[in-house]
């Protein structure tokens, strides 16, 4: 019963976000708001009739690591 509210939920986000994307006059508002949609629709799963969101790739950042040998040698 729970999963029916949360789908419910995830389905009236994604209406959302795709009614501000549709209604955005920047285009990068425009594109945050249907990478929103993307993100609801993965949430949603198998609730939808809407068709499968394509694969959103994740960021990470990477810190450079020097060791304390390499800093003596570049000093």
């Amino acid at each position: 019963m729970a999963m029916l509210y949360k789908a419910d939920f995830f389905q009236a986000q994604l209406n959302e976000c795709r009614q501000l994307a549709a209604h955005s006059k920047n285009q990068n508002d425009r594109e945050f708001w249907l990478k929103m949609a993307q993100r609801w629709q993965g949430l949603l799963g198998g609730h939808s009739d809407a068709p499968a969101p394509e694969r959103v790739e994740k960021v990470t950042f990477q810190r450079r690591r020097f060791t304390l040998a390499k800093r003596h040698r570049a000093a």
